[in-house]
């Protein structure tokens, strides 16, 4: 083994894992405690997040586009490139972001109708939107200074924003939500107007410290002197991903439309299965975005040989992840659905699902590996083409599995797990073939 490179992937990836955990215990506490005050409000909150990862995934996109920028940048000895992108990104996507405020406002409640949703699910999900939707306000601020900072391989800062914005999150949901310290008992609204006012702590803070850093020089002045052309490389590079998220996300938020024309909780217990899986990615994203940063700055090197290695290590961490995982889940499931889920009776209905949660995590965490490797080596492109063909090839199983065979959730998770199957195998083989010949 590579120390050098392990120790590498460790003081990139070690940050961000925490991160990815502080992340999913900011989303665990609006599922915990939404769950808790009021069981419809489950599928409330996973139709209204579904909808709005789609939009996030364009940004999202753009972000991971600057990082490999940046990342490349360094690597080549070019600062200078590196800042003048970084002071761009600000601009531009502040401006997208109060677009998208604009746009949640007015059409949230259309988008909902859309997922298939009505009643007091529909009631609930629109007053989650409308407030959730303030969060665009810094969201362009904090989402660009995030991926400079996590381009220059300086992932520890963004860990403490995101653990400090979590520890709001979860007091200002839980007063909020019930009512505490003489405040409203809010419900929903409650979790929406906590989780909005952490995100803003969280990015005005990021974007503090993007201009503290004494070698990597930010310009508030050039900020406000923009360079189309530079937002346009970065929205080149970066917009095949964002085309990838946004049809995954479809993707899956095509299965909660299948799912509610069934019966609408059954896509509440969705994402509460969803959350569960995502703790496992936590584990391994470090693992995942020291490859993509490391492979875009080796590429930038031309060392062939460490690009291997690190999609090697990053395989291993994130196999050795999910075994631990699954044993855990496989021990514990009934702790985990507690936390969402209060009725015995709803539980027990969802401890028979382990396994087919299981099986899903092994190719997702192939798939994520080998798919951030083949973006480290500047393809952006495949996995947009494989995931056109995984969004269509999702619903088609889904639709089968749902309704001709009547499996319900099973039926959405076995259609999930074939399609991190099928593109997990799809990008082993790709990303060889594109690093032989690089």
């Amino acid at each position: 083994m590579d120390r050098k490179i392990s120790r590498k992937m460790i003081y990139i990836g070690f940050p961000v894992m925490l991160q990815m955990l502080v992340q999913n215990i900011f989303s665990f506490t609006d599922m915990a405690f939404v769950g808790n005050y009021k069981i419809e409000g489950l599928s409330a909150l996973t139709n209204a997040i579904a909808p709005y990862f789609i939009s996030l995934s364009f940004y999202w996109s753009i972000s991971q586009g600057l990082t490999i920028i940046i990342s490349n940048s360094i690597g080549a000895n070019n600062r200078k490139k590196a800042e003048k992108y970084g002071e761009n990104a600000l601009f531009f996507n502040q401006i997208l972001s109060f677009i998208y405020l604009i746009f949640w406002l007015l059409c949230g409640r259309f988008i909902l109708e859309l997922m298939g949703i009505k009643g007091e699910i529909l009631k609930l999900g629109t007053n989650y939107l409308g407030i959730l939707s303030f969060s665009f306000l810094t969201f362009g601020l904090g989402i660009t200074s995030g991926a400079i900072i996590q381009g220059l391989g300086r992932t520890l800062p963004v860990f403490i924003v995101i653990l400090i914005k979590t520890i709001f999150n979860i007091l200002l949901n839980w007063i909020l939500i019930f009512g505490k310290f003489g405040f409203p008992e809010l419900g929903i609204a409650g979790s929406a107007l906590g989780t909005t006012i952490s995100n803003i702590i969280g990015d005005i803070s990021l974007f503090i410290i993007l201009l503290s850093q004494k070698d990597f020089k930010i310009k508030v002045k050039k900020i406000f002197s923009p360079n189309i052309v530079l937002f346009k490389d970065m929205i080149l590079l970066g917009l095949p991903m964002g085309i990838e998220g946004i049809l995954w996300q479809s993707g899956q938020a095509g299965l909660l439309f299948i799912l509610n024309r069934i019966n609408q909780m059954y896509s509440g217990y969705a994402g509460v299965i969803n959350n569960i899986i995502n703790i496992s990615l936590a584990f391994y994203w470090g693992a995942a975005i020291s490859v993509l940063i490391m492979v875009s700055e080796y590429r930038g090197r031309r060392e062939k040989e460490k690009i291997k290695k690190v999609n090697k290590y990053g395989l291993i961490y994130s196999i050795i992840i999910c075994l631990i995982f699954s044993i855990f889940i496989l021990t514990f499931p009934d702790k985990l659905f507690r936390i969402f889920i209060t009725e015995k009776e709803k539980i027990d209905s969802l401890i028979h699902l382990v396994p087919y949660m299981i099986l899903i995590m092994f190719p997702k965490a192939m798939n994520v590996i080998n798919g951030q490797s083949i973006k480290g080596l500047g393809d952006t492109k495949w996995a947009m083409n494989t995931q056109i063909f995984g969004t269509i090839y999702i619903l088609l199983l889904g639709y089968i599995f749902i309704f001709s065979l009547k499996l319900g959730v099973i039926g959405a998770l076995l259609a999930v797990a074939f399609d991190e199957i099928t593109r997990g195998v799809f990008n082993f083989y790709k990303f060889h073939i594109k690093e032989a010949r690089t």
